[in-house]
């Protein structure tokens, strides 16, 4: 848990320059998305739209969605105060394979 601490500290402190790097990282670590509760719009949630073999709409394409978009549309629903790791290992934030 150290780790993600520190490697949070570390990937905000980069981000907080107009002229740094962007730095990409994914995870499936709920201890990593609570790092950023307090700053929820660097969060994007990535995941394979459904085909319609799967009962969807979509051709399987990458849908990209801004976590305080997924967070506005769920506020209010018995998700507040929840930490964001246990909201996105509940699946309710999306990004989680689907059986």
């Amino acid at each position: 848990m150290q780790i993600t601490k520190l490697s949070a500290r570390n990937w905000k402190s980069f981000g907080s320059s107009p002229d740094g790097p962007q730095i990409l990282v994914t995870s499936h670590s709920p201890l990593v998305v609570d790092q950023f509760r307090d700053s929820p719009e660097e969060v994007l949630v990535v995941e394979r739209a459904p085909t319609i073999e799967e009962g969807g709409s979509g051709a399987g394409t990458t849908m990209v969605t801004p976590l305080t978009e997924t967070l506005g549309r769920i506020k209010g629903k018995g998700t507040d105060g929840k930490a964001l790791g246990d909201l996105w290992y509940s699946g309710v934030l999306g990004g989680v394979p689907r059986t």
